[in-house]
């Protein structure tokens, strides 16, 4: 007979990995692409969050990520969590493209949550 607890184990653990194949599958394409960028280890889940842990007060997220830019060609795939960015420096002709760019106007989030609303390049795409 079963117990509760097993019947949650045996309904719960088919049901998450059905659900993380399924986000797997629809996401192939960007886990193909950022598989072929530059960039450091990514730890599953947390990505590459494990950089601004252990940084000190004064550091910014931008001084952390500079910390590590020299070792890494441009373009630099990075993990926020689910969340992929490419980074880009010390090549301005991939920043010039994507300045050019129509499709980039709008900004993501991450604008907001790194407090980067309203700057020179940064100002809202209307």
């Amino acid at each position: 007979m079963f117990n509760f607890q097993q019947l949650l184990l045996y309904t719960i653990v088919p049901v998450a990995l059905v659900a993380i194949l399924i986000v797997r599958w629809k996401r192939q394409k960007l886990y193909n692409g950022a598989g072929t960028m530059n960039g450091p280890f990514a730890l599953p889940l947390f990505g590459h969050l494990y950089f601004i842990f252990g940084k000190k007060p004064e550091d910014d997220l931008f001084k952390v990520l500079n910390r590590y830019a020299p070792f890494y060609n441009s373009p630099v795939g990075i993990w926020l969590g689910p969340f992929f960015v490419v980074g880009l420096h010390n090549n301005p002709d991939h920043i010039q493209t994507v300045l050019n760019s129509p499709h980039l106007l709008n900004k993501t989030f991450h604008y907001n949550f790194l407090r980067m609303n309203h700057g020179l390049l940064s100002s809202p795409g209307r």
